[in-house]
């Protein structure tokens, strides 16, 4: 098996109007030439086009069609397996690169050998900051996620932080160590999830920029939600965490939202909506056993 210094993973699920803003970009900030592979693992239903477009149009791609849709983690491993990069780029089908970062990011792996994985920047279609960062759910406090910006920005890389999924680069040996994505969770909190179980390694976000349009998939917000609520007390059973610590935090500062909304007269469905959501979960039913 011929080895490659980097392959890029790309899960698609019914992204057939994103995908070639995608991989043109890929294919245009290549500077590492022969030594880049991509990998994409269409979840798509067999009705879908993502599949024949990419077939048709991206033979340098090599395409994965997924029998069955079991999620974001399990599709993401599914494509590390094919994988022949020494390191990995996990990358949403919704994101554009538009500088070189190939060659920047082995260079960091090679130069620091204790880490693990990074992120990049992720900005807006007209280059507004978007949220690249997410903090580790049992640290979470009152401090907004964008507090710790300017530190990221200055290299400062909080302990509590980690880079979001949309573009997340890993070293393949410490991903395999790690266990790769926990399957279980079929979307959201993969993230925090790995970085967890990448206990000796060090983890950073780099400056270099990557634009990010959003979920362009989520066409049901309701059922989104509910995986999130589902991933998140899977992630805190998992661990033994107090999950209901973190369900009064979180109600706490939507109730907050909800107040400052009230001040500027802006309505907040989604926020009272939430509330709902926590107020019906049985917290004793969902807290490890002894």
């Amino acid at each position: 098996m011929n080895s490659k210094l980097l392959t890029v993973v790309i899960v698609t699920y019914n992204s057939r109007d994103v995908i070639s803003s995608c991989l043109d970009s890929i294919n245009k900030f290549n500077d590492i030439d022969d030594e880049l592979e991509v990998i994409i693992v269409d979840n798509s239903p067999m009705s879908g086009n993502t599949y024949l477009y990419i077939v048709n149009n991206y033979r340098w791609v090599k395409i994965i069609r997924n029998p069955e849709n079991k999620g974001y983690g399990q599709g993401n491993n599914l494509g590390a397996r094919k994988a022949k990069g020494k390191y990995l780029l996990f990358l949403n089908p919704d994101t554009q690169l538009i500088e070189p970062i190939f060659k920047y990011a082995i260079m960091k792996f090679e130069r620091f050998k204790n880490l693990v994985a990074f992120g990049m920047m992720l900005i807006t279609a007209d280059g507004q900051y978007s949220k690249s960062y997410g903090i580790m759910p049992e640290k979470k406090t009152i401090l907004p996620t964008i507090f710790f910006l300017p530190f990221i920005k200055c290299g400062i890389m909080p302990h509590h932080i980690y880079p979001y999924g949309a573009d997340l680069f890993v070293r393949k040996s410490s991903f395999v160590e790690a266990g790769e994505f926990d399957e279980k969770i079929f979307l959201c909190y993969e993230e925090p999830d790995l970085i967890r179980r990448m206990k000796d390694g060090r983890v950073k976000i780099f400056n270099k920029r990557i634009i990010h349009l959003g979920e362009h998939t989520t066409n049901d917000c309701e059922k989104r939600i509910k995986i999130s609520l589902d991933s998140e007390r899977y992630y805190f059973n998992k661990y033994g965490l107090n999950y209901e610590r973190y369900v009064k935090y979180c109600k706490f500062t939507l109730r907050c939202r909800i107040a400052i909304n009230r001040l500027l007269r802006k309505s907040d469905c989604s926020a009272h909506h939430l509330i709902n959501l926590y107020n019906n979960i049985n917290i004793k039913c969902l807290l490890p056993s002894d």
